[in-house]
């Protein structure tokens, strides 16, 4: 048996060296990191997904206070989708696909959609999708016929304010504050039904200033998969659903099956970006990242709900393998980019912290020069920061639809 001669470091075992810093208020430190190649977060903390942890409630509770949720894997194809979509619809300026129901529906029908999707409105449309009405909690509380026609209890088309397709968010806020509204169907040019704005969504905006969004406003989420042949439909999925991140959640991910998963990951959703894991070693991180890895999670057991490590007894101490496993990403890491390996990926270390590429605003020459995007040009130097909430670099100033 070949021993370590190293001393093997967990986090209990290691505390920060307080030093003299300019900074005033902890308003002015800026957290911010890359969780993967395009996402990045404004509080480096990612909750786990375990399935006594981390469902769409945890990640909408995430990626509003700047962090992100990846959702469990241990629940039906359908329902994952579900989960992903409840993240993406909770937030956005424009609910691009917003609840309806038929015209020919009841007042029960509307209450039971109401309460299956946890929102306070619906949009009532004809058999060719034409909106002719809303119908809001507001309408149907005290409504206790609830065989009746949900169409009587509606607010009609022609008493309804819509806007267009286009319109800014302070030109829906001054509409809805002119007339008094939660609500405001966005329509397209021929008059069909777009999207729909709510005067909630907007006070989101405001409550929650750094939220995880993505481009069209809407909370970001992953979603973890295993490695059979049926996780390329579990993937699928998600990614019809908007999952923003595939996470491969196995607790040896330095094994071919992983391997494999990761290259068809990125073969089959090149736009999505793929974290693969756990591994606690330095080849761990290079497989994965010439995989095609987008980020590389690191650390096996153990937590307070995770003891693969004590049941098994396979492991690295987690400061131990996040030190090993940043070592190849400041050195090995460089040379695989001069070999012109076609993926840029930031590897992360997961359970502990992580290593990137491209944080602009370290140091210069804090990990060395390497080439960078283009021959001859230099490498940005890599940052290290927390992830489970444990802090491991240095702080640094700041530079500054829901259809409820």
């Amino acid at each position: 048996m070949k021993l370590r001669q190293e001393t093997a470091l967990t986090f209990d075992d290691v505390l920060l060296m307080p030093q003299r810093s300019s900074i005033r208020s902890r308003h002015a430190v800026d957290t911010s990191t890359q969780f993967t190649r395009h996402i990045r977060l404004g509080v480096p903390v990612v909750s786990s997904n375990m399935d006594t942890v981390t469902e769409s409630a945890m990640a909408i509770a995430m990626a509003r206070t700047g962090g992100i949720g990846v959702l469990h894997r241990f629940m039906t194809i359908e329902r994952q989708a579900d989960e992903v979509s409840r993240v993406k619809r909770a937030e956005g300026y424009v609910v691009e696909h917003p609840y309806t129901l038929q015209d020919t529906a009841t007042v029960r029908q509307a209450k039971e959609a109401l309460i299956e999707h946890a929102i306070g409105g619906l949009l009532i449309v004809d058999a060719a999708g034409t909106l002719v009405g809303l119908v809001s909690t507001r309408d149907l509380i005290f409504e206790a016929l609830d065989d009746l026609a949900v169409t009587n209890v509606m607010t009609p088309r022609e008493k309804l304010v819509t806007v267009q397709e286009g319109t800014s968010l302070e030109d829906a806020r001054a509409v809805l504050r002119m007339h008094r509204l939660e609500k405001l169907p966005v329509l397209d040019a021929q008059g069909g039904l777009s999207g729909l704005i709510t005067a909630q969504d907007i006070v989101k905006l405001e409550l929650w200033p750094n939220a995880t969004k993505d481009e069209r406003g809407r909370l970001r989420v992953a979603a973890a998969l295993g490695t059979k042949r049926e996780d390329i439909e579990r993937a699928a999925a998600c990614v019809n659903a908007g999952v923003d991140a595939l996470v491969i959640d196995i607790a040896h991910g330095h094994s071919d099956s992983v391997i494999e998963m990761t290259r068809a990951l990125k073969q089959y959703f090149p736009k999505v970006d793929v974290v693969a894991g756990n591994v606690a070693s330095a080849a761990g991180v290079r497989d994965l990242a010439e995989a095609g890895a987008d980020a590389v999670k690191v650390g096996v057991g153990a937590g307070s709900i995770c003891i693969t490590r004590i049941v098994t007894g396979f492991g690295v101490a987690a400061d131990g393998g996040r030190r090993v496993c940043a070592g190849w990403a400041a050195s090995g890491c460089a040379d695989h980019r001069r070999r012109r390996h076609p993926h840029e990926r930031r590897y992360y270390e997961g359970a502990g912290s992580w290593c990137e590429h491209g944080d602009a605003r370290q140091p210069a020459g804090r990990h060395g020069r390497g080439t960078g995007r283009k021959r001859g040009a230099q490498r940005p130097p890599l940052s290290r920061s927390a992830w489970h909430g444990v802090a491991d670099g240095e702080h640094r100033s700041a530079r500054s639809g829901s259809e409820a």
